[in-house]
């Protein structure tokens, strides 16, 4: 049986909006602890694969927790650390409203 309540897809960028060497890291569903370490690798593997700019998408999620927050920061540290761009998009409601309140939307809106 799969307990997954989330998809994370990778895709990629909008050449026009966030440049050529951008990827687009599409997150759906409900992010809490059994999504964290997932979405910390996958940033990380796309990090490290050489990318200008991640852009996390995160329009279709509808829930997020601290141990999800502390992934999405995990990958924001190693970004950082390896120069690349990380912001995100499309965060609305209450991921919106926890983002907004631990201060990672400033984070990710102003890289």
């Amino acid at each position: 049986m799969d307990d997954q309540i989330y998809t994370l897809t990778v895709e990629a960028g909008d050449t026009d909006t966030a440049g050529p060497r951008a990827v687009v890291l599409k997150i759906r569903g409900e992010l809490d602890i059994t999504a964290r370490d997932d979405l910390s690798a996958t940033i990380i593997d796309i990090v490290g694969a050489g990318c200008d700019h991640l852009v996390i998408d995160l329009s279709e999620v509808t829930f997020i927790d601290s141990e999800a927050l502390s992934g999405l920061l995990d990958g924001y540290t190693t970004a950082v650390g390896k120069g690349t761009r990380m912001t995100a998009t499309g965060a609305r409601g209450v991921v919106h409203r926890v983002l907004q309140i631990t201060g990672l939307l400033t984070l990710l809106e102003h890289p």
